[in-house]
């Protein structure tokens, strides 16, 4: 795509002037809101450009927590601000420091600080910095000193009600997801909730009178997997070419859900990078048609082909249903809507679903004259140009229960409380205590540990439940350590990821990342004291390397020249860059003629057949 060729929207345009209108007032950072879909990426790079016109020589940082967002943010870049800036990478696979436009981990710049400047970067972008308050963020971003520092996010308010405004400030733009719904800035969303499994009220007795743990366990029959498939089938029998998104609940059930649908591809964070690039890609160039996923693509990650939303699992999150609902809302040509069935799992589901549809019908209600207003149909249909939802009876009537019951609690419910301790782990890099929970209580972000114990019976139940770890082994030393992140090799059968470590560090199954740190020095160093290799530094046999030169020149449709390798190697593991391929093989055109390839010196490269 050539540079030119890319303008910002209409609703873009107001954002980036509210970003040059923040800096000529001297403010030094700010905080953009935008909805998955509408293109946050896209309208950063866009200011990035005008920021660079006058001045040349800024040096640029991106920090995000995903490589694959990095990935696609730097495509963006390059097309908007121009190849003819020098672009690197800064995470475990490169660390290519000098680039002027450096797109960069949390968790890799984090054990590398001291290699910057404080005032290295003038214009710092964070990335999803809804998650700037944890451990693993917050010292990056207090450490640098920028001239501007701009956070950027889908969704700015968290469940552990930690702030981020406090640290970027107030928004200076903000277009959540109702609102871009209302205005019509998305694909139109046609929303089936599933319910002719649940039961009817009148055949529970005392309904009101039972917890919503009891009412779901009551109301909610549990599909089988293939009365859900034949369900979809049904519903996306119109639908040309259907690009369909499933979200499961958990990676068990993503690899059971396949099993029953022919050509359908589980997508998860247990499968080995390169598979899950690999997979991305078959799935978004459309060589399969239906993705099964859990975890991948909450944040980030754009597909926009996607016109079909399957929900089979109920997040207790808010945040995270707008993230996924967000996967099939971008725009894009000759796709007229997204279809989202959604396979209600409890009452809290019918709640998210239906406050989603009042702040919708209240932005429609104050622009009023300006667009045609929603025609609705007592209690349960809503149709707004490009959206509509319908609610059966069965549905509000539940949501009359779920109103009474939250109420009754005061305005939390078990789901909340469990997506609160789990950003509170999220932040403190471990299972919560309740003198955590306290001593948040006391400066009123959260509630008290005698409310989730009211509700949950007793403290560790709700840790339980929210899938943390329910004790934490003290004074934990360097030889246990050791012993719990060879354990956990073990179990995986091979080397841990930073995210492998992490999510085994909250159920207590090894030491956490910054406990690492602060035994060892960094979490590389506590494997490397474990003698465990690293997966950067793996070693690579020579018909793995010859099967990936040959991917690689299938995937190019070329044969690889050096420059092609050397891009390739900063995102696979399994690529070695082109001093390594000299090294073993001689040369790298010997490397090529190992692989059945011609060499390409003194010439144009040759085309391969697939």
């Amino acid at each position: 795509m050539e540079e030119s060729a890319i303008k910002p929207l209409h609703y873009q345009k107001p954002c980036l002037r509210q970003l040059r209108i923040a800096r000529e007032r001297r403010k030094k950072k700010a905080l953009m809101v935008m909805a998955t879909g509408l293109g946050k990426t896209i309208t950063v790079a866009l200011d990035v450009k005008k920021w660079l016109s006058g001045n040349q020589k800024s040096r640029i940082l991106y920090l995000c927590h995903q490589n694959d967002i990095l990935s696609q943010a730097r495509e963006k870049f390059e097309a908007i601000v121009g190849t003819n800036l020098d672009y690197g990478y800064y995470h475990g696979s490169a660390k290519e420091s000098h680039a002027q436009i450096l797109f960069a981990s949390f968790q890799t710049m984090r054990g590398h600080l001291k290699q910057f400047r404080r005032d290295e970067f003038e214009y710092i972008i964070v990335d999803e910095s809804h998650h700037t308050h944890a451990e693993t963020y917050l010292p990056i971003v207090r450490y640098f000193r920028p001239k501007f520092l701009l956070g950027v996010t889908a969704t700015p308010d968290r469940a552990d009600l930690q702030d981020i405004r406090e640290i970027f400030g107030k928004e200076v733009f903000s277009l959540n997801l109702p609102e871009a719904l209302a205005k019509e800035y998305l694909t139109p969303v046609d929303y089936r909730l599933i319910t002719d499994e649940l039961l009817e009220l009148s055949k529970i007795k005392n309904s009101y009178k039972l917890t919503l743990q009891e009412l779901n366990k009551r109301l909610f029959i549990p599909r089988r997997d293939n009365e859900i498939v034949r369900i979809i089938y049904e519903k996306i029998a119109h639908i040309k070419n259907p690009r369909i998104m499933i979200f499961c609940s958990s990676i068990k059930h993503a690899e059971r859900f396949c099993k029953h649908i022919p050509g359908a591809i589980p997508i998860h964070s247990l499968l080995l990078k390169r598979e899950q690039r690999s997979r991305l890609k078959a799935f978004r160039e459309g060589f399969m048609s239906m993705a099964v996923t859990v975890d991948k693509f909450n944040e980030g990650i754009d597909i926009p082909e996607i016109n079909v939303v399957v929900f089979l699992r109920s997040t207790q999150s808010s945040t995270i249903f707008h993230q996924q609902l967000g996967r099939g809302l971008r725009k894009i040509k000759d796709k007229k809507s997204v279809l989202v069935l959604d396979f209600v799992a409890n009452c809290e589901r019918i709640k998210m679903i239906h406050d989603l549809v009042e702040d919708v019908r209240k932005i429609q209600k104050r622009r009023r004259g300006k667009v045609r207003l929603p025609i609705c149909h007592p209690r349960n249909k809503v149709t707004i140009r490009g959206l509509n939802f319908i609610f059966t009876e069965k549905a509000m009537n539940i949501l009359d229960i779920f109103k009474r019951l939250e109420r009754k609690r005061g305005g939390y419910t078990r789901s909340s409380l469990l997506e609160y301790l789990q950003g509170l782990a999220d932040d403190l890099d471990r299972s919560p205590t309740v003198k955590d929970v306290n001593q948040l209580c006391e400066v009123g972000k959260g509630w008290s540990s005698k409310t989730i114990i009211d509700v949950f019976g007793s403290f560790t139940q709700a840790k339980k439940e929210a899938g943390l770890a329910t004790y934490r082994k003290p004074n934990l030393d360097k030889k246990e350590a050791i012993r719990q992140l060879k354990n956990l090799t073990k179990k995986l059968g091979r080397s841990p990821t930073y995210s492998d470590i992490t999510r085994a560090s909250r159920l207590s199954r090894c030491p956490s990342p910054a406990i690492c740190e602060k035994l060892f020095g960094s979490t590389n160093q506590a494997l490397m004291a474990a003698n465990i290799p690293l997966v950067r530094i793996r070693h690579h046999s020579r018909p793995e390397i010859i099967g990936e030169i040959k991917r690689l020149a299938r995937e190019l449709r070329k044969v690889p020249e050096a420059r092609d390798v050397k891009e390739a190697s900063k995102l696979n593991a399994n690529l070695p860059t082109t001093s390594t391929l000299s090294r073993l093989f001689g040369s790298f055109n010997n490397a090529l003629k190992k692989a059945g390839l011609p060499i390409n010196r003194h010439r144009k490269s040759e085309q391969v057949t697939a």
